[in-house]
């Protein structure tokens, strides 16, 4: 079956042509490369081109989704099938974790049985220079930060990008995506902040299902 998919790297995503960095991916490297995180699009390792493709994100939204629904080795059997279709309008970073919550929310509405519904958040950790103007000579001290929910910009800026997929109530993680190169404590507080980030829009969501 055709798709759009299958054209959704015919665009060039590097960056300015006054920059020597980024090029664009063909779609066979994506599928062949052993190391997702090389396929960075505007020399950036935290944008890497999986990103901006439609059958790897589609093939993630599988995985974040089929742990939760209960009953999908029956449907299987039965030749039965569940299609979920994603339309992005307009998107400035976090299309993956807006497309879970709204799948997972669809699949519930639907009364499809599920044993929890399905979060996804991202953090991207970001590298700060402390430039001291009074001696040059002095190492210039280096601290990460992570912020929740980036943009597009922030993401490109970014030394690192951390995105999980997680039922709550199960604590189980069915989507774990980091990116770049990041220190283990900066690793670790990005990891508790996209947790935090899945807990708290959980709670947002059996409100939503609730009322």
């Amino acid at each position: 079956m055709e798709t759009l998919a299958q054209h959704s790297l015919s665009q060039d995503f590097s960056v300015s042509k006054t920059t020597t960095s980024g090029a664009r991916i063909p779609r066979d490297t994506i599928g062949t490369a052993g190391d997702i995180s090389l396929l960075s699009s505007g020399g950036s390792l935290c944008a890497p081109a999986a990103f901006l493709d439609e059958t790897y994100l589609s093939h993630r939204l599988s995985e974040a989704l089929s742990p939760s629904v209960i009953s999908l080795d029956e449907v299987m059997k039965s030749k039965m099938c569940i299609e979920v279709y994603v339309e992005v309008l307009q998107s400035d970073g976090g299309v993956f974790n807006a497309a879970v919550v709204g799948a997972s929310l669809a699949l519930a509405d639907a009364g499809i049985a599920m044993r929890d519904v399905v979060c996804a958040a991202s953090a991207a950790v970001m590298k700060i220079e402390d430039n001291n103007d009074d001696d040059t000579k002095k190492k210039k001290k280096v601290k990460y930060v992570a912020i929740a929910d980036p943009t597009e910009d922030e993401i490109l800026q970014a030394s690192g990008v951390v995105t999980i997929a997680l039922m709550p109530n199960w604590r189980e993680v069915t989507v774990w995506d980091q990116f770049g190169k990041m220190p283990l404590s900066a690793s670790t507080e990005a990891m508790e902040l996209t947790r935090d980030g899945c807990v708290t829009g959980h709670m947002f969501i059996k409100n939503c299902l609730s009322n």
